[in-house]
C-alpha cells in the first residue's frame, strides 16, 4: 500500500527554497534517459518491465538533492544523479540506492561544493509508493531528515502537447513523519517556493529559448531539425539585450544611491561607508578608459568607419553590375553586328 500523503501540511515549520537548477537537472536526466532507452545510465531504475510512478520502473530517474540553509530555512540548490542496485547474490532482493557509489558521488561532490550538504532526494513520477519510501530510508545514511522530491514528467509532456496553461510547477516536496497510529513512517507534502537569483534567470531564459527554437524548427512528422541561424541570432541577440538591460538597472540603482548619499537624502545617513567602499572597489575593477570627450570622439570614428565600410560595398556592387552589364551588351551588338554583315 502507497504511503499516505493525506496530511495536508508538515508540522516542523520549515521553508524550502528551489532553484531552477534542480528542475533543469531532472528534467535533463529523463531527457537522456529516455533518449538513450538504456535502463543502465547512472539515475535511471533498471528493475521492472512496467514503468510508472508506483513502482521503480526503467523510464525513473533518481539522485541527490544538494543544499544548505539556516535552522528554518533550506535552500535545494543543486543536484547530482545516482544509481540502483541489487543486493549481489541475492536476485529477489528489491532495487536500492547504491550506498558506496551514493557516498563516492558526495566525497566528490564535497571537493566542488564544499558549502553544499545532501538534503534529500529526488525522483521522477506522479505518486510517493512504498518502494520510495524504501529508498527514503537508504538516503538516512549520509542524510539527517531528508527531503523526497518528486517531479510528474507525464504531466508536464501531457500539458505542453495539449496546449494547456498553467503556472503551477509539476513537482512535489514530501518530508516524513512517524504516525502514532501504525508506528511507520509516511510522506506528508510540504510546501516549497521557487526561488533564483540574476544569473539562474538569465540561464533559464537562455536554456527555454534555445528550446522553442528547436521546437519551431521541427518538421512535419515531429522529427526534431536543428534551428536555422536566423533563430540562433535572435535568440543570442535577446539574451545580450536582456544581459544588457539588467546591468543599466544595476548601475542606475548604483548611481541613485551615490547621488543620494551625497546630497544626504532619505534613509542614508549616516554613510554607508562599506557599501561605498564595495563600489569603488567594483569601479577600480573596470578597465582603464579615456576621458569622456575621447570616448564620443573614438565613437564617431567608429561610426565614419562603419558607413565607410557601407559605401565601399555599394561601390564595389554598383561596378560588378555596370560591369556585368557591360559585357551582356557586348555580346548582344557582337552578334548583332555578324547578323548584319552576313545580310549584306
Amino acid at each position: 500500500m502507497a504511503p499516505s500523503t493525506a496530511t495536508p501540511t508538515t508540522t516542523t515549520g520549515l521553508a524550502y527554497l528551489l532553484h531552477p537548477l534542480v528542475l533543469l537537472h531532472v528534467s535533463d536526466a529523463h531527457t537522456r534517459t529516455t533518449v538513450a532507452g538504456s535502463s543502465s545510465a547512472p539515475g535511471a531504475g533498471a528493475v521492472g518491465s512496467a514503468p510508472g510512478a508506483s513502482g521503480i520502473g526503467s523510464s525513473r530517474v533518481f539522485g541527490l538533492l544538494l543544499g544548505s540553509g539556516t535552522s528554518r530555512i533550506i535552500s535545494l540548490e543543486n543536484a547530482v544523479e545516482i544509481k540502483l542496485a541489487k543486493e549481489s547474490g541475492n536476485a529477489s532482493a528489491a532495487m536500492a540506492f547504491d550506498v558506496p557509489f551514493m557516498k563516492q558521488k558526495i566525497e566528490l561532490m564535497k571537493k566542488v561544493f564544499p558549502k553544499l550538504d545532501v538534503v534529500g532526494w529526488y525522483a521522477t513520477g506522479s505518486e510517493p509508493s512504498k518502494d520510495d519510501m524504501a529508498l527514503h530510508r537508504c538516503i538516512t545514511e549520509v542524510a539527517e531528515s531528508p527531503v523526497f522530491l518528486l517531479m510528474d514528467v507525464d504531466d508536464a509532456r501531457n500539458k505542453t502537447r495539449s496546449g494547456a496553461a498553467t503556472a503551477a510547477l509539476p513537482v512535489k516536496l514530501f518530508e516524513t513523519e512517524v504516525h502514532a497510529s501504525d508506528g511507520a513512517a509516511h510522506f506528508v507534502p510540504a510546501s516549497v517556493e521557487l526561488e533564483s537569483s540574476e544569473a539562474e534567470r538569465v540561464a533559464v531564459d537562455e536554456v527555454s529559448r534555445v528550446a522553442l527554437s528547436a521546437s519551431t524548427a521541427n518538421g512535419a512528422d515531429g522529427a526534431a531539425g536543428a534551428p536555422s541561424s536566423s533563430d540562433q541570432l535572435q535568440s543570442h541577440l535577446h539574451t545580450v539585450r536582456s544581459a544588457t538591460s539588467m546591468l543599466q538597472d544595476n548601475v542606475e540603482q548604483l548611481l541613485a544611491f551615490v547621488r543620494g548619499v551625497q546630497q544626504r537624502q532619505g534613509p542614508l545617513e549616516p554613510k554607508d561607508h562599506k557599501a561605498l567602499r564595495d563600489i569603488a572597489a567594483m569601479l577600480r575593477q573596470l578597465p582603464a578608459s579615456a576621458a569622456a570627450s575621447n570616448t564620443g570622439d573614438e565613437f564617431v570614428r567608429d561610426a565614419e568607419d562603419v558607413a565607410l565600410v557601407a559605401q565601399l560595398t555599394a561601390l564595389t556592387t554598383g561596378v560588378a553590375r555596370l560591369v556585368d552589364v557591360g559585357a551582356k551588351s557586348g555580346l548582344a551588338y557582337g552578334a548583332l553586328g555578324g547578323a548584319t554583315a552576313l545580310g549584306r
